[in-house]
């Protein structure tokens, strides 16, 4: 059998190494820098859709044509506002369980240290000093915020039945809407407003001025409704 090999290549330059399969590639917004997912195995060597049993880690993720191996499953790669962070979705294999393992977000190459069972791709606040995103797991979901560089522990904000859309307005200013205790709630900077009565119905539009609106109801008619920070 001949060994199918991809390659990718960026203005006709190959970028790492030879690989099975790859993700969609994501640039740097100065154009500068490149990611992209990569399967070390080809889809034609699997055995009735599964990867052979030695074989349990076989995605890595190439950056700026280096790879970082040794992936069970990747998410898509987020560069920050100014192209200096690169973030991602990931989790490693077990082979006691390798569909039970948990999720993780890299930053740079190291694991913000809060495992769930699911994660949401992470943003990133306008300056690139932080990055958020929305943990799953049997307590619920959790707001995750983390102070770019890392090196400094990640903060949990808040842990409730459900979370949408958190946005950075500012470095200062992440939003988001949750519902805790069946009340919806708008969280500020980990301060939830409570909304007695009201139903989500879309999501966040960022606006001038510091500003966000987004439509909700009250069963009877809907209506819009503009926070200002």
């Amino acid at each position: 059998m001949t060994r199918k090999c991809c390659h990718v290549a960026v203005d006709g330059s190959q970028q790492g190494p030879a690989c099975g399969s790859f993700g969609q590639p994501v640039f740097s917004r100065d154009s500068v820098r490149i990611a992209y997912s990569a399967e070390s195995i080809p889809p034609t060597e699997r055995v009735g859709g599964m990867l052979p049993p030695e074989t349990l880690t076989e995605y890595y993720m190439v950056v700026d044509g280096k790879a970082w191996p040794d992936f069970w499953d990747l998410g898509l790669p987020v560069f920050s506002p100014d192209s200096n962070h690169i973030a991602f979705p990931f989790r490693k294999s077990d082979p006691l369980g390798m569909f039970g393992t948990p999720w993780y977000v890299a930053v740079d190459g190291t694991a913000i240290q809060q495992p769930f069972d699911d994660v949401s791709q992470p943003i990133y606040s306008p300056g690139s000093s932080k990055l958020a995103f929305v943990g799953d797991s049997h307590r619920g979901k959790s707001l995750v915020v983390q102070a770019l560089p890392t090196g400094s522990p990640p903060q949990v904000w808040i842990t409730v039945r459900s979370l949408f859309y958190p946005t950075f307005i500012t470095d200062d200013d992440l939003i988001c809407f949750a519902r805790h205790e069946e009340k919806e709630t708008i969280l500020h900077n980990n301060s939830p407003t409570f909304l007695n009565g009201l139903t989500w119905r879309s999501g966040v539009c960022v606006l001038s001025n510091h500003s966000f609106r987004s439509v909700w109801s009250d069963e009877r008619e809907i209506f819009s409704l503009e926070f200002v920070i």
